[in-house]
């Protein structure tokens, strides 16, 4: 386990779990990101801004159902689950 700085410090229901680098399968993150990207690949912007507004307006669309599922793994919510029986 990668030690972290001393000055470092979390709250006590707070529990870091490591990923190993280079493993998008195993951050839940991606896959939500997935989602977004295939909502504005192909969408053509002049500049920022827009782009911009596309992604607010896309994240608010997205319900709490929708953001469990792509986020939630199971085997990642059964890890959870191992490490302290209250977690979730």
């Amino acid at each position: 386990m990668r030690m972290l700085t001393p000055f470092t410090t979390y709250s006590e229901n707070i529990r870091q779990v490591f990923l190993p680098p280079w493993s998008p399968e195993l951050n839940p993150i991606e896959r939500f990101w997935l989602a977004m990207k295939q909502q504005v690949a192909w969408l053509g912007f002049d500049t920022l801004e827009p782009l911009r507004d596309r992604v607010k307006e896309l994240l608010a669309e997205f319900s709490l159902t929708q953001l469990q599922s792509l986020t939630g793994y199971g085997y990642i919510l059964q890890a959870l689950q191992g490490l302290n029986g209250s977690f979730l």
